[in-house]
């Protein structure tokens, strides 16, 4: 059944791809933890080829699934995978539930490297809120390690 075939060979694909994002985003993350602005913005090109790689891949598989007569979501895969015969099922539904796991954990991976994004731009936020004076500048940590507000207004520095 070249479906079955061709269907695989794109799971095959697709897995690759998240393989080399995983690392891409480990890299990123060590990148963003470190503070290495340059390494960050290297990682960039390369992250951004391979989702336009994997959104490809995604769409060749959808096609090929509504060319087939099935639908291009998540129900159409599984439609179409219960009605292959026992030698490919196996195969394909292990390497589809691999998909699916490869896939979420890039998710948690893109998201805690968002977070981590996020946090540095609020401890920037605040710290250049400190510099220009501004009352809303959040807390600080005053000599004996506790958390004072800043209720003063003026500069810290003039040039």
């Amino acid at each position: 059944m070249a479906i079955a075939t061709n269907f695989l060979s794109s799971v095959i694909q697709a897995s690759e791809l998240l393989n080399q994002l995983t690392t891409l985003l480990e890299k990123e993350r060590h990148a963003l933890e470190t503070s290495d602005a340059q390494q960050s913005q290297a990682i960039l090109p390369d992250k951004t080829a391979l989702l336009k790689l994997l959104e490809q891949n995604a769409q060749e598989r959808g096609q090929l699934l509504v060319s087939s007569g099935f639908e291009a979501n998540s129900e159409g895969v599984l439609t179409f995978i219960e009605q292959l015969p026992d030698s490919s099922h196996r195969e394909i539904t292990v390497r589809w539930e691999e998909l699916q796991t490869q896939m979420h954990n890039c998710k948690d991976a893109n998201t805690v490297n968002g977070k981590i994004i996020h946090r540095s731009r609020q401890q920037i936020d605040t710290l250049l809120g400190l510099l220009q004076g501004n009352r809303n500048s959040g807390k600080i940590y005053n000599n004996s390690g506790t958390a004072q507000s800043v209720n003063h207004n003026p500069m810290l520095a003039k040039a």
